[in-house]
Protein backbone atom coordinates (compact mmCIF):
# COMPACT_ATOMS: atom_id res chain seq x y z
CA UNK A 1 0.00 0.00 0.00
CA UNK A 2 1.21 3.49 -0.87
CA UNK A 3 -1.63 5.54 0.65
CA UNK A 4 -2.28 6.56 4.25
CA UNK A 5 -6.01 6.93 3.67
CA UNK A 6 -7.91 3.98 5.21
CA UNK A 7 -4.67 1.99 5.25
CA UNK A 8 -5.42 0.55 8.68
CA UNK A 9 -8.73 -0.89 7.47
CA UNK A 10 -7.25 -2.30 4.27
CA UNK A 11 -4.30 -3.89 6.09
CA UNK A 12 -6.54 -5.43 8.75
CA UNK A 13 -8.89 -6.89 6.12
CA UNK A 14 -5.95 -8.26 4.13
CA UNK A 15 -4.48 -9.88 7.24
CA UNK A 16 -7.80 -11.53 8.12
CA UNK A 17 -8.13 -12.77 4.54
CA UNK A 18 -4.59 -14.15 4.50
CA UNK A 19 -3.45 -11.73 1.77
CA UNK A 20 0.24 -10.73 2.00
CA UNK A 21 0.81 -6.98 2.34
CA UNK A 22 3.53 -4.39 1.82
CA UNK A 23 3.23 -0.89 3.22
CA UNK A 24 5.34 1.97 1.83
CA UNK A 25 6.53 4.73 4.16
CA UNK A 26 6.81 7.71 1.81
CA UNK A 27 8.12 10.25 4.30
CA UNK A 28 9.60 10.48 7.75
CA UNK A 29 6.58 11.22 9.91
CA UNK A 30 4.31 9.50 12.36
CA UNK A 31 1.38 10.07 10.01
CA UNK A 32 3.11 8.37 7.09
CA UNK A 33 4.62 5.42 8.97
CA UNK A 34 2.14 4.55 11.71
CA UNK A 35 0.52 1.65 9.84
CA UNK A 36 3.79 -0.12 9.06
CA UNK A 37 3.44 -2.61 11.97
CA UNK A 38 0.22 -3.95 10.40
CA UNK A 39 1.95 -5.07 7.18
CA UNK A 40 3.98 -8.19 6.44
CA UNK A 41 6.73 -6.10 4.88
CA UNK A 42 7.53 -2.40 5.14
CA UNK A 43 9.21 -0.41 2.37
CA UNK A 44 11.05 2.79 3.32
CA UNK A 45 11.88 5.24 0.54
CA UNK A 46 15.18 6.36 2.05
CA UNK A 47 17.80 5.25 4.55
CA UNK A 48 16.64 8.00 6.90
CA UNK A 49 13.02 6.87 6.76
CA UNK A 50 14.18 3.30 7.32
CA UNK A 51 16.06 4.32 10.47
CA UNK A 52 12.95 6.07 11.77
CA UNK A 53 10.82 2.94 11.20
CA UNK A 54 13.41 0.77 12.97
CA UNK A 55 13.73 3.07 15.98
CA UNK A 56 10.06 4.02 16.31
CA UNK A 57 8.36 0.70 15.54
CA UNK A 58 11.10 -1.91 16.02
CA UNK A 59 10.75 -3.18 12.45
CA UNK A 60 14.01 -4.63 11.15
CA UNK A 61 15.30 -6.68 8.24
CA UNK A 62 13.88 -8.92 6.76
CA UNK A 63 10.51 -7.28 7.47
CA UNK A 64 11.97 -3.88 6.47
CA UNK A 65 13.15 -3.10 2.93
CA UNK A 66 14.91 0.20 2.29
CA UNK A 67 14.27 0.91 -1.39
CA UNK A 68 15.00 4.51 -2.41
CA UNK A 69 12.73 6.23 -4.89
CA UNK A 70 13.81 5.94 -8.49
CA UNK A 71 13.38 8.01 -11.63
CA UNK A 72 12.89 7.12 -15.27
CA UNK A 73 15.65 9.21 -16.82
CA UNK A 74 14.29 8.63 -20.34
CA UNK A 75 11.31 10.88 -19.55
CA UNK A 76 13.48 13.89 -18.65
CA UNK A 77 14.39 16.67 -21.10
CA UNK A 78 17.48 15.79 -23.10
CA UNK A 79 18.08 19.21 -24.67
CA UNK A 80 21.42 20.94 -24.18
CA UNK A 81 21.64 23.03 -21.00
CA UNK A 82 22.33 26.20 -23.02
CA UNK A 83 19.14 25.64 -25.00
CA UNK A 84 17.09 25.12 -21.84
CA UNK A 85 18.50 28.30 -20.31
CA UNK A 86 17.77 30.32 -23.43
CA UNK A 87 14.16 29.14 -23.71
CA UNK A 88 13.65 29.81 -19.98
CA UNK A 89 14.83 33.40 -20.32
CA UNK A 90 17.89 32.95 -18.09
CA UNK A 91 20.40 35.59 -19.13
CA UNK A 92 24.15 35.22 -19.37
CA UNK A 93 25.78 35.92 -16.02
CA UNK A 94 22.63 35.32 -13.98
CA UNK A 95 22.65 32.57 -11.35
CA UNK A 96 19.23 30.95 -11.07
CA UNK A 97 18.21 28.93 -8.03
CA UNK A 98 14.83 27.22 -8.27
CA UNK A 99 12.23 25.56 -6.08
CA UNK A 100 9.83 22.92 -7.41
CA UNK A 101 6.98 21.43 -5.39
CA UNK A 102 3.90 22.14 -3.32
CA UNK A 103 3.83 25.51 -1.60
CA UNK A 104 2.91 24.41 1.91
CA UNK A 105 4.13 25.22 5.40
CA UNK A 106 6.55 22.31 5.66
CA UNK A 107 8.17 23.09 2.32
CA UNK A 108 9.56 26.29 3.87
CA UNK A 109 9.33 28.45 0.76
CA UNK A 110 8.96 31.47 3.05
CA UNK A 111 12.31 30.60 4.61
CA UNK A 112 13.86 30.43 1.15
CA UNK A 113 12.44 33.86 0.30
CA UNK A 114 13.72 35.40 3.52
CA UNK A 115 17.15 33.86 3.00
CA UNK A 116 17.20 35.11 -0.58
CA UNK A 117 16.26 38.60 0.58
CA UNK A 118 19.17 38.67 3.03
CA UNK A 119 21.66 37.61 0.36
CA UNK A 120 20.26 39.50 -2.65
CA UNK A 121 21.79 42.95 -1.90
CA UNK A 122 25.27 41.41 -2.00
CA UNK A 123 24.61 39.10 -4.98
CA UNK A 124 23.16 41.13 -7.87
CA UNK A 125 23.36 38.16 -10.28
CA UNK A 126 21.25 35.88 -8.08
CA UNK A 127 17.70 35.05 -9.20
CA UNK A 128 14.99 32.82 -7.71
CA UNK A 129 12.42 30.70 -9.56
CA UNK A 130 9.45 29.28 -7.61
CA UNK A 131 7.58 26.52 -9.46
CA UNK A 132 4.42 25.06 -7.99
CA UNK A 133 1.16 25.93 -6.33
CA UNK A 134 -0.61 25.42 -3.04
CA UNK A 135 -2.68 27.12 -0.39
CA UNK A 136 0.19 29.42 0.59
CA UNK A 137 1.18 30.45 -2.95
CA UNK A 138 -0.50 33.87 -2.76
CA UNK A 139 1.11 34.48 0.64
CA UNK A 140 4.53 33.80 -0.87
CA UNK A 141 3.94 36.34 -3.64
CA UNK A 142 2.91 38.88 -1.02
CA UNK A 143 5.98 38.05 1.04
CA UNK A 144 8.27 38.58 -1.95
CA UNK A 145 6.76 42.04 -2.39
CA UNK A 146 7.08 42.83 1.30
CA UNK A 147 10.74 41.76 1.22
CA UNK A 148 11.27 43.93 -1.89
CA UNK A 149 12.61 41.06 -3.99
CA UNK A 150 9.61 40.62 -6.33
CA UNK A 151 11.64 41.90 -9.28
CA UNK A 152 14.16 39.08 -8.81
CA UNK A 153 11.74 36.24 -8.02
CA UNK A 154 9.67 34.52 -10.72
CA UNK A 155 6.56 32.58 -9.66
CA UNK A 156 5.25 30.18 -12.32
CA UNK A 157 2.30 28.59 -10.55
CA UNK A 158 1.48 24.98 -11.39
CA UNK A 159 3.25 23.62 -14.47
CA UNK A 160 2.95 20.38 -16.49
CA UNK A 161 5.72 17.93 -15.64
CA UNK A 162 7.74 18.42 -18.84
CA UNK A 163 7.54 22.21 -18.68
CA UNK A 164 8.68 22.20 -15.06
CA UNK A 165 11.61 19.89 -15.73
CA UNK A 166 12.74 21.95 -18.73
CA UNK A 167 13.01 24.90 -16.38
CA UNK A 168 14.84 22.79 -13.80
CA UNK A 169 17.34 21.65 -16.45
CA UNK A 170 18.44 25.23 -17.02
CA UNK A 171 18.96 26.10 -13.35
CA UNK A 172 22.29 26.61 -11.65
CA UNK A 173 20.89 24.89 -8.55
CA UNK A 174 17.62 23.57 -7.13
CA UNK A 175 16.68 24.36 -3.52
CA UNK A 176 14.58 21.96 -1.41
CA UNK A 177 14.51 23.37 2.09
CA UNK A 178 11.75 21.53 3.97
CA UNK A 179 11.55 21.63 7.75
CA UNK A 180 11.20 17.92 8.50
CA UNK A 181 8.53 15.63 7.00
CA UNK A 182 10.04 14.45 3.73
CA UNK A 183 10.89 11.17 2.10
CA UNK A 184 13.04 11.30 -1.02
CA UNK A 185 11.86 14.07 -3.33
CA UNK A 186 11.24 13.24 -6.98
CA UNK A 187 12.17 16.82 -7.82
CA UNK A 188 15.54 16.27 -6.15
CA UNK A 189 16.13 13.07 -8.13
CA UNK A 190 15.10 14.68 -11.40
CA UNK A 191 17.40 17.67 -10.89
CA UNK A 192 20.33 15.44 -10.02
CA UNK A 193 19.63 13.21 -13.02
CA UNK A 194 19.81 16.29 -15.25
CA UNK A 195 23.12 17.37 -13.73
CA UNK A 196 21.70 20.18 -11.60
CA UNK A 197 23.18 20.33 -8.07
CA UNK A 198 20.74 20.66 -5.19
CA UNK A 199 20.76 22.68 -1.98
CA UNK A 200 18.70 20.73 0.57
CA UNK A 201 18.12 20.87 4.28
CA UNK A 202 20.01 18.25 6.25
CA UNK A 203 16.94 16.55 7.68
CA UNK A 204 16.86 12.92 8.95
CA UNK A 205 14.92 11.57 5.96
CA UNK A 206 17.81 12.47 3.61
CA UNK A 207 20.47 10.79 5.76
CA UNK A 208 22.42 8.23 3.76
CA UNK A 209 20.79 9.44 0.56
CA UNK A 210 22.10 10.61 -2.79
CA UNK A 211 22.82 14.18 -1.66
CA UNK A 212 26.20 14.61 0.02
CA UNK A 213 27.59 17.99 0.94
CA UNK A 214 30.14 19.33 -1.56
CA UNK A 215 30.04 15.98 -3.42
CA UNK A 216 26.69 15.91 -5.21
CA UNK A 217 25.24 19.18 -3.90
CA UNK A 218 24.99 21.17 -0.68
CA UNK A 219 23.33 20.61 2.69
CA UNK A 220 22.12 23.24 5.14
CA UNK A 221 20.05 23.43 8.32
CA UNK A 222 16.31 24.22 8.00
CA UNK A 223 16.63 27.81 9.24
CA UNK A 224 16.90 31.12 7.41
CA UNK A 225 20.54 31.85 8.28
CA UNK A 226 21.78 28.44 7.15
CA UNK A 227 19.75 28.56 3.93
CA UNK A 228 21.23 32.01 3.27
CA UNK A 229 24.71 30.55 3.80
CA UNK A 230 23.81 27.84 1.29
CA UNK A 231 22.83 30.46 -1.28
CA UNK A 232 26.13 32.25 -0.66
CA UNK A 233 27.98 28.98 -1.28
CA UNK A 234 26.16 28.56 -4.58
CA UNK A 235 27.11 32.09 -5.62
CA UNK A 236 30.68 31.88 -4.36
CA UNK A 237 31.68 28.81 -6.36
CA UNK A 238 32.47 28.93 -10.07
CA UNK A 239 30.11 27.82 -12.82
CA UNK A 240 32.56 25.01 -13.59
CA UNK A 241 32.39 23.79 -10.00
CA UNK A 242 28.58 23.77 -10.09
CA UNK A 243 28.77 21.71 -13.29
CA UNK A 244 31.23 19.37 -11.58
CA UNK A 245 28.84 18.79 -8.68
CA UNK A 246 26.02 18.31 -11.18
CA UNK A 247 27.98 15.66 -13.06
CA UNK A 248 28.64 13.80 -9.79
CA UNK A 249 24.92 14.05 -8.97
CA UNK A 250 24.02 12.54 -12.35
CA UNK A 251 26.40 9.62 -11.77
CA UNK A 252 24.82 9.01 -8.34
CA UNK A 253 21.38 8.70 -9.92
CA UNK A 254 22.65 6.39 -12.64
CA UNK A 255 24.22 4.12 -10.04
CA UNK A 256 21.50 3.96 -7.40
CA UNK A 257 18.20 5.43 -8.56
CA UNK A 258 17.41 4.20 -12.06
CA UNK A 259 13.76 3.18 -12.19
CA UNK A 260 14.38 -0.29 -13.64
CA UNK A 261 16.63 -1.17 -10.69
CA UNK A 262 14.11 0.16 -8.18
CA UNK A 263 11.30 -1.85 -9.80
CA UNK A 264 13.39 -5.02 -9.51
CA UNK A 265 13.93 -4.39 -5.80
CA UNK A 266 10.24 -3.66 -5.25
CA UNK A 267 9.28 -6.92 -6.95
CA UNK A 268 11.67 -8.74 -4.64
CA UNK A 269 10.04 -7.11 -1.59
CA UNK A 270 6.55 -8.16 -2.75
CA UNK A 271 7.73 -11.72 -3.42
CA UNK A 272 9.35 -11.74 0.02
CA UNK A 273 6.01 -10.75 1.58
CA UNK A 274 4.27 -13.56 -0.29
CA UNK A 275 6.91 -16.09 0.70
CA UNK A 276 6.79 -14.97 4.33
CA UNK A 277 3.01 -15.27 4.54
CA UNK A 278 3.02 -18.63 2.73
CA UNK A 279 5.72 -19.93 5.03
CA UNK A 280 3.81 -18.92 8.15
CA UNK A 281 0.66 -20.61 6.86
CA UNK A 282 2.56 -23.83 6.14
CA UNK A 283 4.12 -23.75 9.60
CA UNK A 284 0.71 -23.21 11.19
CA UNK A 285 -0.78 -26.15 9.29
CA UNK A 286 2.15 -28.39 10.22
CA UNK A 287 1.80 -27.47 13.91
CA UNK A 288 -1.94 -28.27 13.88
CA UNK A 289 -1.28 -31.59 12.15
CA UNK A 290 1.42 -32.49 14.69
CA UNK A 291 -0.95 -31.70 17.54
Amino acid sequence: MHSQRDADIALQVAREAGVPTCYSCRELSEMACRFAPLADRTIAVSVGVGRFVEERYGIHTPALHVIPNGIDTTTLPCADRAILRAESGFREGEVWVGYLGRISRNKNVDGLLRAFASVAPHAPALRLLVMGDGRYASHMRDLAKALRIADRVRFTGWLPRDAAFRLVGGLDALALISHAAEGLSNALLAAMAMGVPVLATDIPSLAGGPLRDEETGWLCAPNDDSIAEGLVRIMACSADYRLQLGAAARREIELNHRMENVVTRLEAAYLDAIAGRTGSIVESVQMRQAA
